[in-house]
């Protein structure tokens, strides 16, 4: 039996880590632009499996990502999918609380204390 009707409602990805679909095509070339400097650098070192082994794992992601639209591991391009650049630091928590006036109640503060602190250093 059907409780009630329903018009509409919001589906939340099972992941932050997400982009529009005609994004992904940019993000998806930046990531591949890093790996090309990054596998350049490591074969510069002398370290072939290394860059190897980074090119295969990578394009593996690529690969899934263009055809599912995500894939495991999809926090490690989070720069990326968020367009930050190198070196800016991520989002957190203290992005989002107002400028000069909010209460954070913590609750495991053996945990999440150094975390808040660690927002606040950057």
């Amino acid at each position: 039996a059907v409780a009630a009707a329903v018009s509409e409602f919001v589906l939340y990805p099972a992941s932050h880590h997400t982009v529009a679909g005609d994004e992904l095509g940019s993000v998806m070339a930046a990531i591949e632009e890093e790996l090309a400097s990054r596998a350049t650098h490591l074969e510069s070192l002398g370290q072939w499996r290394e860059a190897e082994r980074l090119r295969f794992r990578v394009n593996a992601d690529l690969e899934q990502m263009r055809e599912c639209g995500y894939c495991r591991g999809m926090e490690n391009y989070a720069r990326h999918l968020a367009k930050r650049s190198e070196g800016e630091p991520p989002e957190t928590l203290l992005d989002y609380m107002p400028q000069d006036d909010w209460l954070l109640l913590v609750d495991e503060c053996h945990i999440t204390a150094p975390q808040i602190s660690a927002m606040f250093a950057g």
